[in-house]
């Protein structure tokens, strides 16, 4: 459906979901893994959405005879594949530490990333190609790179010019026309014109959507692992020393020493206290204290704009207010207006919370008083209906007797 590819589109297409909706998972993770392509192929998908849908569609109608029968590819597609040739290479030369790398398995590396770039690119929807052909091919690119002479051009034009050789429309994707059919001309996909005769494959369902993001996501992690540890092993971070000169230090050094400073191991150490407290209290001890120490109504602030302990009476905090207000009015205040009312204000604020939260404290009390009163009034009435009722038995019992 172009109107579902559409709303993936807008919705998650930096990540390739509609792609993934669509069958073009290699192109689908190469935008999870490089933000939509860089954004530019995110908004270009906008505008090839019908081609896509329509290529998922339809079976191609396709003259073998012709040499050019062959999926084509473009000079805007030989451009973005020399972009990720070079995000590859720079991603699974940088996975591996410093220390265990080699000349041989860096190239090695370089030749993998430059290979699944070019395949990844191409490789999507009715397109297959050679993956073994590119390699060895992006192999021998990487030799003469190293040993010859440098450049692109065993780089990456090398192993993508046998990568067109190798381009072919996958089996099963040509049209069976039916006999007595109109055939109508449908849409243009690269260099093949397509005819609207019958449908190609069955509809994906739900099921079968759910697991292919799945794997999406799944690869988009493997990815995502390679290029955190191409980071944490050959980033550098620059900074100013105490003596002012610039010092370069490696990225995982420098986590490494972050992770040693006393700030770090007191908050472990603060994490494990906490762990052992939950353990032994409870959530919801927990909880209350948190929002103790969050100061949510404001008291514990109040009482420190007083200068009193939280065991502070009423009466004492009544004539410090006094006190305060007298030396903070701005209209008595000697020292700057804007000051005195912002001090002001502020003891207003202070003595209006604890207010609210003395009087809070007597409606407590006295609830907690009433409902001890009305239970003592409760026990002696129930004494004094069992006292009468003792009384009747015994008036009863004794004249029994006479």
């Amino acid at each position: 459906s172009v109107c579902t590819a559409y709303l993936l589109w807008l919705a998650q297409g930096i990540a390739g979901l509609h792609l993934v909706y669509l069958g073009r998972d290699n192109q689908a993770l190469l935008w999870l893994i490089s933000g939509g392509g860089f954004g530019l192929g995110w908004m270009s998908d906008f505008f090839y959405m019908q081609a896509y849908v329509y290529e998922q569609n339809e079976i191609l109608d396709v003259d073998t005879s012709k040499p050019t029968h062959k999926p084509q590819g473009t000079w805007l597609g030989s451009l973005s594949v020399f972009i990720y040739t070079g995000y590859f290479r720079l991603i699974f030369a940088g996975c591996v530490p410093e220390e265990y790398k080699n000349e041989a398995l860096t190239l090695l590396l370089r030749s993998v990333g430059t290979a699944l770039a070019i395949y990844m690119y191409n490789v999507n929807g009715k397109v297959t190609g050679s993956f073994l052909k590119t390699l060895l091919a992006a192999i021998i690119g990487e030799v003469i790179h190293s040993y010859y002479f440098e450049g692109i051009w065993g780089q990456t034009i090398l192993p993508l010019t046998v990568f067109s050789y190798t381009r072919d429309w996958k089996e099963g994707v040509f049209m069976e026309v039916v006999e007595g059919q109109p055939e109508r001309k449908g849409q243009r996909i690269g260099n093949i014109r397509t005819k609207i005769t019958r449908k190609f494959a069955r509809k994906r369902g739900c099921c079968s959507f759910a697991k292919q993001l799945t794997k999406h996501y799944i690869k988009g992690a493997l990815f995502g692992a390679l290029i955190l540890s191409g980071l944490y092993h050959n980033a550098e971070i620059t900074y100013k020393n105490d003596d002012g000169y610039e010092e370069t230090i490696k990225l995982k050094d420098h986590l490494k020493n972050i992770y040693r400073s006393p700030a770090v191991q007191e908050f472990f150490s603060t994490m494990r206290e906490l762990y052992v407290y939950i353990q032994h209290n409870g959530w919801q001890d927990v909880f209350d204290e948190l929002v103790k120490s969050m100061d949510v109504d404001g008291v514990r602030h109040a009482f420190r704009v007083f200068e009193l302990d939280d065991s502070a009476g009423w009466d004492d905090i009544k004539k410090k207010h006094r006190k305060l207000a007298k030396l903070y009015h701005p209209d008595r205040c000697k020292l700057d207006k804007e000051e005195c009312e912002r001090q002001f204000r502020e003891i207003q604020e202070a003595y209006e919370a604890l207010k609210l939260h003395y009087e809070s404290k007597k409606r407590s009390s006295s609830s907690s008083s009433s409902s001890s009163s009305s239970s003592s009034s409760q026990r002696s009435s129930s004494k004094r209906s069992r006292s009468k009722q003792n009384k009747k038995r015994e008036r009863r019992r004794r004249n029994d007797e006479l």
